[in-house]
């Protein structure tokens, strides 16, 4: 259930999940489309819907009757609902949390990372271990701490290797070196045009392409400071028009020059179709990530364009997505960072041995990192592979009915439902880097 099929990052990829394929293909799992708005405007076309199911099981919620909306959703006699709003725009609290269940299984699932913190609402968050903490969910109070529940008030539901519901985005031969090359001049006019002509194949990029708000005033001044460690970089950001790119953009240029780092080094540029989109971007080398709020659907288009991603995770679900996508190729001890020292250098040590690559003796993390994300995607392995990920979501989801329907059948001492956190078997990916 969403809000976001017509919105031009989530709905678009959402629109593309090869998962909606491979589900109208399989005799064991049935998916209905729940898309609920506060009206009709903020619901898709019922044409564009159908593309994306194969022209049935749509079910539209936009009254703003609840008690309607939710009569809808029940009368589908639905198993398992996945909700992908939780407490962001477009929401509709009130269809999961209501005690009329919408369904018998409930799970929080892509669009939103955190916990509902409600133990009626949700019985699971549809996640992974790159991007849940297991030890500390429902963890059992103590007698020095008896309010000690944990972090999520859900049961977790572990995907392997990744929860992020992926597709493939592009197809190795719009991502092949000749292809490619074509496409550089483009890549030159729009991102390093302020670059000297004789200097311009020697310009480490790095970039971030997720929304301004994830950009912290401390996290923009760790990016300034790696800037000013690699004289020969530049940093390529995005400019979001919906969101204020003019005023964001200028604001980001004037800290950068008061920090002592040349504004025209903030290289922004407009939003093209998802594909050329993703080509241009493969020219970059290393993406930043924002901390503690990741970038999501961004990290997975630039990984699809085979570009690294330098990551720092901490506790909570928002800021471990980008770690659990970069564990699903095997590259976390690499890439994932323990604190913001670790970060920049080595952001830092990635970029210096990069531009001093031809007097280097040895293979440079960079050629190692960025060898190993071109290999998994092309070979679509780990995070890239959608079918073994379709797989393992079609049985998580039968086992997610079987388990609701024993618990109801052998309750506990306190007359309750026994809730279990759910563990997929991993599959595993072959010949990583050393």
């Amino acid at each position: 259930m969403s809000s976001a099929y017509n919105d031009n990052g989530v709905g678009q990829h959402l629109q593309t999940w090869t998962f909606w394929k491979l589900c109208a293909a399989s005799e064991h799992i049935e998916c209905t489309i729940l898309s609920c708005g506060e009206s009709a405007v903020s619901v898709p076309p019922l044409s564009t819907l159908k593309q994306i199911v194969g022209g049935k099981n749509i079910i539209v919620v936009n009254s703003n009757n609840d008690k309607k909306d939710l009569a809808a959703i029940r009368d589908a006699s639905l198993h398992v609902i996945l909700d992908m709003n939780g407490y962001t725009d477009g929401e509709r609290p009130v269809l999961i949390n209501s005690f009329e269940r919408p369904a018998p299984v409930s799970m929080g699932f892509y669009g939103y990372e955190g916990t509902y913190g409600n133990t009626h609402a949700l019985g699971y968050i549809l996640t992974d271990y790159g991007t849940a903490v297991p030890e500390f969910a429902g963890r059992v109070p103590t007698p020095e701490n008896l309010e000690n529940d944990g972090m999520y008030s859900e049961k977790l539901f572990l995907m392997p290797p990744c929860k992020f519901p992926n597709g493939d985005l592009v197809d190795s031969e719009q991502m092949s070196p000749e292809g490619l090359e074509s496409l550089y001049t483009e890549f030159e006019t729009e991102v390093l045009s302020d670059i000297p002509r004789h200097n311009r194949r020697n310009t480490f990029v790095f970039c971030n392409f997720a929304k301004y708000f994830k950009i912290s005033p401390s996290m923009f001044d760790i990016w300034l400071g790696i800037l000013k460690e690699v004289p020969d970089s530049i940093l390529w950001i995005l400019g979001y028009r919906k969101d204020g790119a003019r005023q964001a953009i200028k604001h980001l240029k004037d800290r950068a020059e008061a920090a002592g780092v040349n504004a025209s080094r903030i290289v922004a540029t407009q939003l093209l179709y998802r594909t050329r989109h993703i080509q241009l971007k493969s020219f970059a080398h290393l993406l930043l990530d924002t901390t503690p709020y990741n970038g999501h659907l961004t990290v997975a288009e630039s990984l699809w364009a085979g570009i690294p991603v330098l990551t720092l995770p901490q506790a909570r679900l928002s800021s471990r997505v980008s770690h659990s996508m970069i564990k699903a190729i095997g590259l976390d001890r690499w890439l994932s960072v323990r604190s913001l020292q670790d970060y920049r250098d080595v952001a830092v040590r990635i970029a210096r041995q990069w531009v001093h690559r031809q007097s280097m003796r040895r293979p440079i993390v960079y050629d190692i990192v960025r060898g190993e994300v071109e290999r998994c995607r092309n070979m679509k392995l780990g995070f890239f592979n959608s079918r073994s990920w379709t797989s393992s979501f079609s049985a998580g989801m039968r086992i997610s009915w079987e388990l609701k329907v024993q618990s109801a059948e052998n309750l506990g001492s306190d007359g309750a439902e026994r809730r279990w956190h759910v563990v997929l078997p991993a599959y595993r990916l072959e010949n990583g880097p050393a």
